[in-house]
């Protein structure tokens, strides 16, 4: 791995991009190391280039909103033309069901950060040098909360939105822990594309 990204990463990023298990990538005539190990020549050597690392800075949302809903709210009795009661065939009385709006505000507070690190996987060819090929790599790793307040009759809420009620806003994740995150995303797409 190379950081060409002008920002100081973890000391924990390399040891986990490192901790790759490479049992199911070795075959019969194609052994991969993670580390250069000392007697051998290898034929390919592939670099990991990190060329750019962004974290964002923490942003707190707040939003508000109101959410409605027609809910059955007991019964009544169904009337005819003339405000008297209506019966069935059997001479029972009829009965609807009560139907009402009801609605509920809600204050949302939503927490969000980012960090992206970006850069290339570059093959060579050991025996002439040469640049044989190249990928491009992108890890993200997203932090996102959402918390919420609710004034009103809350049987007008969405599940989601019950979910965030008395949900509260939590520290943000550091900016080491989230490189970490993006790294062990990171770890498995280079995984993947070897």
């Amino acid at each position: 791995m190379q950081n060409k990204a002008n920002v100081i990463l973890p000391k924990r990023f390399a040891e986990e991009l490192f901790k790759i298990s490479l049992n199911d990538l070795n075959r019969q005539w194609l052994v991969y190391h993670t580390q250069e190990q000392s007697g051998l020549f290898y034929d390919y050597t592939v670099l990991v280039n990190i060329k750019m690392i962004d974290v964002s800075p923490e942003q707190v949302k707040e939003v508000h909103y109101t959410e409605t809903a027609d809910i059955k709210d007991g019964w009544q009795y169904v009337l005819d033309s003339k405000g008297n009661v209506m019966k069935d065939s059997l001479g029972n009385d009829l009965k609807a069901d009560k139907i009402v709006t009801v609605a509920c505000n809600i204050i949302e507070t939503q927490q969000r950060k980012s960090a992206r690190i970006a850069g290339s996987m570059d093959y060579i060819n050991n025996q002439t040098g040469q640049l044989i090929k190249t990928d491009p790599i992108t890890a993200d790793a997203v932090f996102e909360n959402f918390s919420a307040i609710a004034v009103g009759d809350q049987r007008a809420l969405k599940k989601e939105t019950k979910a965030k009620i008395g949900k509260p806003p939590v520290p943000f994740p550091p900016v080491p822990d989230m490189l970490l995150q993006a790294g062990i995303t990171l770890k498995d797409m280079v995984k993947n594309i070897l």
